[in-house]
């Protein structure tokens, strides 16, 4: 008898202890799992933040996903950045080497493009009195543009070795040249920056 009461309570013991063994292995592979979820979602965020997924439409068997990286699209973001910030025409005139002088001929020319021909006829730029070979104005498509060809037409016409000869045959086109002195010299004298 005393060896049934000790097998009894034996049993309800290890019955007992075989419940809370099974309660505790549940609450541990439970948390085991949790934590290896929360652990995959952690890492697929962390690759969303790099990568792009779209989805083509309509669906092409070979490749209905594509996957891009974002790294990519971050560089670009940041040679974005890195470009030069809209500048006014006077800081892109004044930018040449010779952007003061560019400065007042473009007053003189078309008073800072209000007057600039290419413009009011929709043509793109001019406003710096560059014409061509049959006297027509010529118009370049950005403002820039027109800005270094006034800027290289004032070197090819001497301003880097006889100022107001320069001046002058860059207006007068380098009729009756050499110049020691002309109306557009003295114009450009009396033009403020």
């Amino acid at each position: 008898m005393l060896n049934k009461k000790l097998q009894g309570r034996v049993a309800h013991k290890l019955g007992k202890f075989f419940k809370s063994f099974k309660f505790w292995a549940y609450l541990v592979s439970v948390g085991v799992g949790l934590g290896f979820f929360i652990y995959v979602m952690i890492g697929f965020f962390a690759w969303t933040n790099e990568h792009i997924v779209l989805f083509r439409s309509p669906i092409l068997l070979q490749s209905p996903i594509i996957i891009e990286s974002k790294i990519k699209s971050a560089q670009k973001e940041t040679n974005r950045a890195k470009a030069p910030l809209l500048q006014t025409e006077e800081q892109i005139v004044k930018s040449q080497k010779h952007g003061e002088v560019l400065w007042k001929v473009y007053q003189l020319e078309s008073q800072r493009g209000q007057e600039d021909y290419c413009r009011i006829q929709g043509k793109g730029y001019g406003g710096f009195g560059v014409k061509d070979d049959d006297e027509k104005i010529v118009c370049y498509p950005t403002f820039e543009q027109a800005v270094e060809r006034a800027q290289y037409w004032l070197v090819q016409d001497g301003i880097e070795d006889d100022f107001v000869n320069g001046l002058c045959i860059y207006n007068l086109g380098g009729k009756n040249a050499p110049y020691s002195n002309c109306n557009y010299y003295q114009n450009y004298l009396g033009v403020d920056l």
